[in-house]
């Protein structure tokens, strides 16, 4: 087991002596400033101090054949478009295939408001850029019929 600690993040690895799986967490602060729209609310309201810091979470498992990341950020919602560009990324400087990771919100309504998150915004500002993710998919040998 390691264990090192950066500045506003924890990295943890294992591995398994069973069956040969490692596993990495790591946490990155991501605590906007002051003054910040608050997302979750009918009326604008801003943030006025912070109570408890908010963070993206990640976990990467690797079984030596294949890896898969999974990512949870405190926010209300993560938009189509910013997690298809955020796997892309991943990919590009991980390895780590796009179709094997996994990125989410905590559904959490005092954290930073993000703008056109709607999933139907998604779909008419990036009609085409998703078809190109499953073709990106589909060449990678990943096809998921009902998922979009």
């Amino acid at each position: 087991m390691t264990v090192s600690r950066h500045e506003s993040k924890c990295v943890f690895t294992a591995s398994s002596l069973a069956g040969g799986l490692r596993a990495g967490v790591a946490a990155v602060k991501i605590t906007p400033p002051d003054g910040i729209p608050v997302s979750g609310y009918y009326y604008v309201r801003n943030s006025q101090g912070v109570l408890d810091d908010i963070f993206a979470k990640a976990m990467v498992l690797d079984d030596g054949k294949a890896k898969a990341a999974m990512v949870v950020c405190d926010l209300l919602l993560l938009p189509r478009r910013m997690v298809i560009e955020a796997r892309w990324i991943i990919e590009e400087k991980t390895g780590i295939p796009a179709s094997n990771v996994m990125i989410s919100a905590t559904h959490a309504h005092t954290g930073p408001a993000i703008v056109g998150g709607s999933s139907l915004d998604d779909f008419r500002s990036c009609r085409g850029r998703i078809q190109e993710f499953h073709a990106f998919e589909e060449r990678r040998g990943f096809h998921d019929s009902g998922a979009q």
